[in-house]
């Protein structure tokens, strides 16, 4: 069995690559994922609404790359913590975020749920701005 932190790196290479079939190899079927703080109103997804976000929004995404600040590992309590910066161009202008992911292991090593902290100063307007962007291409503008 890997250490938490090869399923981490692991998971951090798929979001580097977007490639959603390789993040969600390493949820547990059950697996929840919700984006933080509270006051940003967002509802915990399963991995199928997360997989049809994930598929909305990524291709939007270009150059994504991120700057992993640091990794906590508690392999006892089957957590991991990720302090990271992400950045990449899209059609609504650069993004620029600063996270921390938390994710919880099941006893089989798997996700059973993430806890993504964002900026939410940065992401509100960004994402405003990204939503906009995306309705004009699925209304043809």
């Amino acid at each position: 069995m890997s250490s938490l932190k090869d399923t981490v790196l692991a998971i951090l290479e798929a979001h580097r690559e977007q490639n959603i079939d390789k993040i969600l190899a390493h949820h547990s079927d059950t697996c929840t994922w919700k984006v933080l703080p509270k006051s940003l109103g967002q509802a915990p997804l399963d991995n199928t609404a997360y997989k049809q976000m994930y598929e909305a929004i990524a291709p939007t995404f270009r150059s994504y790359q991120m700057t992993v600040n640091d990794i906590f590992v508690d392999e006892a309590g089957r957590k991991a913590t990720v302090w990271m910066d992400a950045t990449a161009e899209t059609d609504a202008g650069p993004y620029v975020n600063e996270k921390m992911l938390i994710f919880y292991f099941d006893e089989a090593g798997k996700i059973s749920r993430t806890a993504e902290f964002i900026d939410s100063a940065a992401s509100a307007a960004f994402y405003a701005k990204l939503q906009a962007v995306i309705e004009g291409k699925a209304n043809g503008i």
